[in-house]
């Protein structure tokens, strides 16, 4: 028995009836020789390509099985409606280190033949009322990242117990003199760039970064300094970077490569002493997303308060960027 028993399999999409919560369409064909279907089975798959990276993204969403133990005679037209879940997010991305995107599969199993299979791309898109949902909610202590005076004092105890060892290395003639100079030279180093930050961090006070929304539910970016000591600039930059891992086992081999795809610079206003805050703009980048193993697309904002004397201090927090309404919100209703 030679040539498929069903030829010219497509899969059509009605796009009238596929909205954001299903998927609707109909698997088309010409039945060659008449045949019994075993099973056609669509299904809903998520794509990632990620080149140079790790294994390649297929997850199944959902499927359905149709026509399994019907009878087709020779010539007879194949109209079999599916219907599925619609996958709603995230929505479909090509960008230079990674891509991701929505398939519907089609595998046709006829009696005494090998398995037909056919595959169409399924565009998703968000709604244009979506909005945007930045989700960064402030840690319990907002100040982790200051350089403490404890820092400063542990780091000068430390500077001066090696130096009381090159002291006592070069008295005594030691060949372990001038790596304990080296090692010293490097704790000065340290202890100074420590002094610096913490002298930043009493002219500027408890820097902070934030996001909270407003009652039109429209996120704000919020800086915090001291209002006492009013800065001379506040600047925020909202980035967003494909990042891709190589593919290797061995973890601590693994290398990193990164793709600026977005900057949105954010215009804070004071809005009491020590306060400044900016709307976040309509981000038309891509959504957050990963891949479960590092790779996909990741938002930070990175925050710079550069003090009258010229001192700064940077702050820098992982954000999560979500549809506000809609599929993909992480926020009830």
């Amino acid at each position: 028995m030679t040539g498929a028993a069903v030829e010219g399999l497509a899969i059509e999409v009605d796009e009238h009836a596929t909205t954001a919560t299903r998927v609707v369409g109909v698997v088309r064909g010409r039945v060659a020789r008449a045949c019994r279907c075993d099973g056609l089975r669509v299904t809903l798959v998520h794509r990632g390509s990620y080149p140079r990276g790790f294994r390649e993204l297929r997850e199944e969403r959902a499927r359905q099985e149709v026509a399994a133990g019907s009878e087709w005679p020779a010539g007879h037209e194949l109209a079999l409606p599916f219907e599925l879940a619609a996958p709603g997010f995230p929505p479909t991305y090509r960008g230079a280190l990674v891509s991701a995107w929505w398939q519907l599969e089609l595998e046709l199993r006829v009696a005494g033949d090998t398995a037909a299979t056919c595959a169409r791309e399924l565009p998703v898109t968000l709604a244009a009322d979506a909005g945007v949902a930045v989700l960064a909610p402030l840690p319990a202590r907002a100040a982790v990242e200051r350089v403490s005076a404890r820092a400063v004092g542990s780091s000068a105890a430390v500077v001066a117990v090696v130096a009381a060892l090159v002291v006592a290395a070069f008295r005594g003639g030691s060949w372990l003199a001038w790596p304990a100079l080296v090692v010293l030279a490097a704790a000065l180093f340290a202890l100074l760039g420590f002094v610096v930050q913490w002298r930043n961090e009493r002219r500027m006070g408890d820097v902070q970064l934030g996001f909270e929304a407003d009652g039109d539910d429209v996120p704000h970016c919020v800086v915090w300094t001291r209002a006492d000591a009013p800065p001379a600039a506040v600047r925020v930059e909202l980035v967003a970077t494909e990042v891709l891992y190589t593919d290797v086992r061995a973890r601590a081999e693994r290398k990193r490569h990164e793709e600026v795809v977005a900057r949105h610079a954010l215009a804070l206003a004071a809005v009491a002493p020590g306060t400044y805050r900016a709307p976040v703009p309509r981000l038309d980048a891509p959504f957050t997303m990963t891949n479960g193993l590092g790779s996909g697309v990741a938002w930070h904002a990175h925050a710079v308060v550069t003090a009258a004397a010229g001192v700064h201090v940077e702050r820098r927090r992982a954000l999560e960027v979500r549809p506000a309404r809609g599929p993909g919100s992480r926020r009830p209703g």
